[in-house]
This record gives structure tokens, C-alpha cells and sequence, in this order.
């Protein structure tokens, strides 16, 4: 360490959090806003190279999940993201389905760029609502918070196959090794 600076509380493996004390970056509660934070992340890499409307869908997605890692330090208090944008969800997902042939089995995650890194977020995405979920166990947490983070997984789904669709990029089904 430099002569003359003292550590600060990070490099002792501490963190601040608003309306809360000094907490270890080992707690539940900052694993699940990590988690949301690199699911956000990963969504700009979509946005990056997605198409105008899918971006500004992405971004709007990227501002809920500020709003969920709110949720989610707050102790208490009004909850900042409400079942509205869980029927945003829901609806966003009916209109990109409706354009989809059915799933008729598990699928490869991949295809073009935009498919693959959409097929990333989801798998962060469920990361995150796992640890959601664990600190549900441990504290009250709102529960439009947990069913966003459950229904976004699909939707990142079902927008990998449609970015897959747009482009006429064939998805690749899973078939079993022998």
C-alpha cells in the first residue's frame, strides 16, 4: 500500500449499500444486485448489435432491472418496479411468439451473434433470479421483483429465436450424442 493511504472498506472485502449498513461483498444481497448487474451488462452487448426496436426493448429491460436491484437493497419502503412491467413482459412476449414456429424441443443456444449473446443474458438472467430468490429466503423482497426476473428468462428466449428468425439464421435442435 502507498506510503500515507489507509485500505478502505472495499479492499477488506466491504461494501456500502444505501439504506443499509457496511455489509460483506459475500452477502446474498449483493451477489443477487451483482448478478443483475452483469445480466445488464450482457444486455448492452445485445443492444450493441441489435436492431433499433429490439434496442430500445433491451433498454427498457436494462432500466427495470435498475429498478429491481433497488428492490432489492431497499429495506423498506414503496417497491420501485410494479406487475405492470411483468405484463409488459408477458405482452412483449405474445407479440414475438405469435411470429415464431412452436418449439417442438430443446434447441442449441447460438446462431447468429445477436442470438448467441441474447441466449447468454438468459442464462444470466436465471443466475440472477436464483439469487434473487435466496434472498427472498432471507428477507422480504417484492415479489413483481422475482416473477420479472422469471418471466425475463423466457423473453430472452423467445427474442434469441426471433433475432435468429430475422435474419434466417435455422435454429439447430438438440439432438443426443450416441
Amino acid at each position: 500500500m502507498p506510503k500515507g493511504k489507509s485500505p478502505r472498506p472495499g479492499d477488506r472485502g466491504i461494501t456500502s449499500l444505501p439504506e443499509q449498513a457496511q455489509v460483506s461483498k459475500a452477502s446474498p444481497v449483493v451477489a443477487a444486485i451483482g448478478d443483475i448487474d452483469e445480466l445488464s451488462a450482457v444486455l448492452g452487448c445485445a443492444a450493441a448489435i441489435a436492431p433499433r426496436d429490439m434496442q430500445r426493448n433491451i433498454e427498457g429491460i436494462q432500466r427495470d432491472l435498475f429498478e429491481i436491484g433497488a428492490d432489492l437493497v431497499r429495506a423498506k419502503g414503496t417497491p420501485m418496479l410494479s406487475m405492470r412491467r411483468v405484463r409488459a413482459l408477458e405482452r412483449r412476449m405474445s407479440a414475438l411468439e405469435a411470429d415464431l414456429q412452436p418449439v417442438r424441443g430443446f434447441i442449441l443456444p447460438g446462431g447468429s451473434v445477436l442470438s448467441a449473446v441474447l441466449h447468454m443474458a438468459r442464462a444470466i438472467c436465471r443466475r440472477a433470479e436464483r439469487s434473487a430468490v435466496a434472498l427472498a429466503e432471507q428477507k422480504p423482497v417484492n415479489p413483481a421483483a422475482l416473477a420479472y426476473m422469471n418471466r425475463l428468462s423466457s423473453l430472452l428466449f423467445i427474442m434469441a429465436r426471433a433475432a435468429n428468425e430475422r435474419v434466417g439464421v435455422a435454429e439447430k435442435p438438440w439432438v443426443r450424442n450416441r
